[in-house]
């Protein structure tokens, strides 16, 4: 498999491994790896695909490790999936060892929010190639983008799966939106001030082990498929077409949870410890 890596640092501890990233993402051209739009487009999609949203590391109250070793291990080699944290900083370091140039925000999930007290609590990406600068997102979860927005108020953008739109709020922030059922849902809204890692391990030291976080309590775990996407919140599956029409399973015991996990989301639970125990309590809460 012929990669191209365009990162320079000397300490191999900073960098991904392509060739097992190419190979875990089904990635099979275009070759060779250049910083333009449709290499982002085809990374991102296939990433989005194969590398599914899951928080079973809080959930067991294991820690959530953002390094690009810890990266390679979890996401790359232990057949496992990962939050926004781990999913975009996993692709942000990917897409800059190709050449691309990439910033990360901080956004606040607006999604079915309840108060406007909401913290910044999710990550985002800037990408910026020869084609122009999109609005880049391979972690979150149930609507997570699987192409390239550009990031320009009123700008709509048709994915391989949703229509996505980039308004401009009263405070001058930009606010992303999702068409499902021909209506428009609020997803997210950020501004435009970069991230330092640093404060990446704060945002995900508190949302992967404070006890009231929603990653903490609840099993989450979501990927797209070519037609539709695929949601497990606790027990249960919800598979929706791209048309719209949603069905939904109950699940009933750890057993079947379980089975979900490993069979239908591709994920390697078997060295998990503990996970029969809470997933047996997750089906005693929501029966």
């Amino acid at each position: 498999m012929q990669t191209l890596n365009m990162n320079h640092s000397d300490n191999h501890n900073d960098l991904i491994n392509l060739d097992a990233y190419l190979k875990r993402i089904g990635y099979e051209g275009p070759f060779p790896l250049q910083a333009d739009y449709e290499v982002l487009a085809a990374l991102q999609w296939h990433h989005s695909q194969a590398i599914p949203f899951e928080n079973l590391n809080p959930l067991l109250g294991l820690p959530i490790k953002l390094d690009a070793q810890s990266l390679n291990g979890k996401l790359l080699n232990q057949q496992r999936g990962g939050y926004c944290y781990e999913q975009n900083g996993l692709f942000k370091r990917v897409l800059e060892q190709i050449g691309f140039r990439v910033d990360g925000f901080a956004a606040k999930v607006i999604w079915n929010a309840t108060s406007e007290d909401i913290m910044r609590s999710h990550k985002v990406l800037r990408v910026t190639c020869q084609e122009g600068t999109f609005l880049v997102d391979v972690g979150f979860g149930l609507a997570v983008p699987t192409g390239p927005i550009p990031l320009a108020p009123g700008t709509i953008a048709r994915t391989p799966h949703e229509r996505f739109q980039l308004l401009m709020t009263d405070d001058g922030e930009f606010k992303l939106q999702v068409e499902f059922d021909k209506s428009w849902h609020d997803l997210y809204q950020f501004d435009l001030q970069i991230q330092q890692p640093a404060d990446y391990e704060v945002f995900n030291w508190y949302v992967s082990t404070h006890p009231e976080s929603m990653f903490v309590n609840n099993l989450i775990v979501s990927k797209p498929v070519a037609n539709g996407r695929l949601t497990l919140s606790n027990n249960r599956l919800t598979t929706r077409s791209l048309d719209g029409d949603d069905t939904t399973q109950i699940l009933t015991s750890a057993s079947e949870i379980r089975g979900v996990l490993h069979d239908v989301f591709n994920i390697d639970v078997e060295p998990l410890t503990g996970l029969d125990e809470v997933l047996t309590r997750i089906v005693q809460e929501n029966s």
